[in-house]
């Protein structure tokens, strides 16, 4: 099993795992337009939930919200957060380690990730009667306002790879949320997984039983894993 790179992070002001320093700051050096640059200064989340869920979602890279996300940067209880679940390691009073299922606030004003995860997952949680169990996997852990400059390969990579072949391994259900192309080219095993489960619509990435490609009770299995 590779080891989990997120045991080993950069000590300074910016936070990377030190296996993808090297590649993650020359890869900002190149960037010309501020709004595709990688935002360093805040934590990475190449994940967020429980990896022994049985539902894995994969997704682009956690986005940049101005002035807010910087908030939270600072804000120590979210930090603990994010480091518990970047290491896979519970957090008292939280849903399965998928902490974007609370009401996160900091300075009066919620995080933005609550909001994005709670409308995108609200039909689920209203046939449940409850938070679902899942597991989310960014293709790329550094946050940015844009995805303009997501690399195909960083070293971090293949500990995350790993989670997802396993994942295909104990044969969980696995929706592609974005870059479908780029997650298949990343890991073949995909392309011919009968568990893998694609979206109609990657603008509007909620999991609703319209939006699910027809397959057989696509959302009904989808429910029945969480």
């Amino acid at each position: 099993m590779t080891r989990n790179p997120w045991n080993n992070l950069t000590k300074c002001s910016y936070h990377v795992a030190v296996c993808d320093k090297d590649f993650i700051l020359g890869i900002n050096k190149t960037i010309k337009n501020t709004d595709d640059k990688f935002h360093l200064e805040l934590w990475p989340e190449p994940f967020v939930g429980n990896p022994n869920a049985m539902v894995y979602l994969l997704n682009g890279n956690p986005g940049y919200t101005a002035e807010i996300d910087e908030l939270f940067a600072n804000d120590m209880g979210f930090q603990s957060l994010v480091k518990n679940s970047i290491v896979h390691k519970p957090t008292s009073g939280y849903n399965d380690f998928f902490y974007y299922f609370d009401n996160i606030t900091c300075n009066g004003e919620t995080h933005p990730g609550c909001d994005w995860w709670m409308k995108r997952t609200k039909q689920l949680r209203s046939v449940l009667g409850r938070n679902p169990r899942l597991f989310n996997v960014e293709f790329c852990p550094y946050h940015s306002k844009n995805a303009n400059n997501i690399p195909d390969y960083l070293p971090s990579y293949d500990y995350t790879n790993q989670l997802v072949i396993n994942a295909i391994s104990d044969n969980k259900i696995i929706v592609v949320m974005r870059m479908v192309n780029r997650w298949i080219r990343r890991i073949p095993q995909l392309m011919n997984y009968p568990n893998l489960y694609r979206l109609l619509n990657y603008r509007n990435v909620s999991l609703t039983s319209g939006n699910l490609v027809s397959v057989t009770s696509a959302f009904g299995s989808l429910v029945n894993a969480c």
